[in-house]
């Protein structure tokens, strides 16, 4: 008998939203009727994120499955726009560098390996705890497991970050509102739920700290020539004031020119070329409304994360506090 397949919807909620009313709760999709459970796992406390999982079987070939998957998670984040939820969906990958397992079912050794799914036997399936969207084969017995650890656990040292403490305590700079907000940003980055948003989130501390200066007075005066010329053309009210104010702008320098500059002053050549790529992912991300699907963002995150750091320090300790940070200290830059 060929197999049927199945998916599995696994997202996250904020702290903040739940859920209310008996879980599991099964019901009906479409046309053709498909059903699907949710459930709603409990929290240990109320300060945790919240999980909803959806699931569907006896779904008739892999790509029914995943049609109907795809369609249902679109649906799950319209409809949390409409009742408030703010529900996130994740980016459906299993988990990424992680390593295998084994265990023994009876006398049987099962060996688990990184990956969508593992077959253990005629009716029982693993499946990777995504956070998003998985396809894999009906079972009647569904078991989850999880490889969670993507990245190495960095340890540092209590005495060392004490002693940090004392120290800025002891050299009692305040920050200002800008440094502020660029530290809120970069250490958000480390509790983004997708890679996605942690890149936006780093390359936005970026551009707090970048200041966009003002072009040449040549420059200027062309731009004064065009917002005269403009101004005086016969066009209808809302383009000529849409065009003079994008034109206003363009006596300073953009903020991606400003942010590749900063980064070439405090981290040499190589970030400024760096971020010049990462930058033009984010352009297609936020204005062409792309999910450059292709790019490597785990990979991506490992740089721009060193980068980011070794720019937050360049610009507070060494300009601000004269403590002679060294670019070289950041590896790559």
């Amino acid at each position: 008998m060929p197999d049927t397949y199945a998916f599995r919807l696994k997202c996250h909620l904020p702290a903040t939203r739940d859920l209310a009313g008996d879980t599991p709760v099964e019901f009906s999709i479409g046309e053709s009727g498909h059903l699907v459970s949710v459930s709603v796992p409990k929290k240990k406390d109320v300060t945790e994120t919240g999980e909803v999982v959806f699931c569907g079987t006896k779904l008739g070939n892999k790509a029914e499955a995943e049609d109907v998957g795809k369609r249902l998670k679109n649906a799950v984040v319209l409809a949390s726009l409409s009742v408030g939820l703010g529900i996130d969906v994740g980016q459906d990958k299993p988990g990424e560098g992680a390593f295998g397992f084994a265990f023994y079912a009876g006398d049987k050794k099962v060996t688990v390996t990184p990956g969508p799914h593992n077959k253990l036997d005629g009716d029982t399936i693993m499946v990777d705890d995504v956070h998003g969207l998985i396809i894999h084969p009906d079972r009647k017995k569904t078991f989850c497991y999880s490889f969670k650890i993507s990245e190495p656990v960095t340890p540092v040292s209590t005495k060392e970050f004490v002693e940090a403490i004392r120290n800025f305590y002891s050299l009692n700079k305040p920050l200002s509102g800008q440094e502020k907000l660029a530290l809120e940003l970069f250490n958000a980055s480390y509790y983004g739920s997708s890679s996605r948003t942690r890149f936006l989130t780093l390359m936005s501390v970026i551009e707090v700290l970048a200041e966009s200066e003002r072009l040449s007075e040549d420059a200027c005066m062309l731009i004064d020539r065009l917002l005269y010329e403009t101004n005086n053309a016969d066009l209808v009210d809302f383009e000529r004031e849409d065009l003079i104010n994008r034109l206003a702008f363009l006596k300073r320098e953009s903020i991606s020119r400003a942010c590749q500059k900063l980064l070439e002053q405090r981290l040499g050549v190589n970030a400024k070329g760096a971020l010049k790529k990462y930058y033009n992912v984010r352009s297609k991300m936020l204005h062409e409304g792309k999910f450059v699907e292709q790019t490597d963002f785990v990979d991506m995150l490992r740089t721009l994360e060193i980068m980011v750091s070794g720019l937050l320090q360049a610009e507070i300790f060494d300009r601000k506090m004269n403590l002679k940070f060294k670019h070289d200290k950041v590896p790559g830059f």
